[in-house]
């Protein structure tokens, strides 16, 4: 019983470890953001380390087990998607970084959601589909057509959420910008705030623009 107790904190500290070191940067982090200043710790995707470390916790705990069973085989390759996942944050974090750092340009949130999702979906289908033998085909094919009837029934409706989309990713569209109005291009304004001593309105200082104001 001692041997099999000393085999378990053995397989299990190391993970633990990590998971005590994971929570407390989230908490410092969050601290930090808490009292505004400046200085912030570097981004680190702490959601799927979090994971990561919980899924090798039970992996140790379950390698000790006389009989581990499927589930042993599942969280190992849970472990390999989470690991793979990570890398592909860190590695698009540091490009985002070093994007900003080099044009001051940011990536829109949603192209970096619409490209996590795709990485993560590919990982997983790849890994289930190599180390556990998992047939996606009629998943894909019923994805497929499900697809195909949902835009045949809201197509206007995608063609205005495709059209947000694009706009949100290519950021066409930002306040303080020009838009055509009446054959000219014009700068739209921000509204300033009305002095202290009153005001002619929230548009005090310059004209309101003709048109839709966007």
């Amino acid at each position: 019983m001692d041997a099999r107790w000393a085999e378990f904190a053995q397989a299990i500290w190391m993970p633990a470890l990590g998971l005590l070191v994971v929570a407390l940067y989230a908490l410092g982090d969050r601290a930090l953001a808490r009292r505004g200043g400046r200085f912030r710790l570097p981004w680190f995707p702490l959601g799927l380390a979090f994971l990561l470390f919980g899924a090798l916790a039970l992996f140790g705990g379950l390698s000790v087990h006389p009989e581990p069973g499927a589930w042993h085989r599942w969280t190992e390759s849970a472990i390999t998607i989470l690991t793979v996942c990570l890398a592909i944050r860190l590695v698009l974090g540091v490009v985002e970084a070093t994007t900003r750092w080099w044009s001051g340009t940011s990536m829109p949130g949603i192209t970096r959601s619409l490209l996590l999702l795709l990485a993560y979906g590919t990982v997983a289908i790849v890994v289930l589909s190599s180390e556990q033998r998992v047939n996606f085909t009629g998943l894909l094919t019923t994805s497929a057509l499900l697809t195909a009837i949902v835009g045949f029934a809201a197509q206007a409706t995608l063609s205005n959420l495709l059209s947000g989309v694009m706009l949100q990713m290519e950021g066409i569209v930002k306040p303080g910008g020009w838009r055509p109005t009446s054959g000219r291009e014009r700068a739209t304004p921000r509204p300033a705030p009305p002095p202290f001593w009153g005001g002619s309105g929230p548009f005090l200082g310059c004209r309101r623009p003709k048109g839709v104001r966007l």
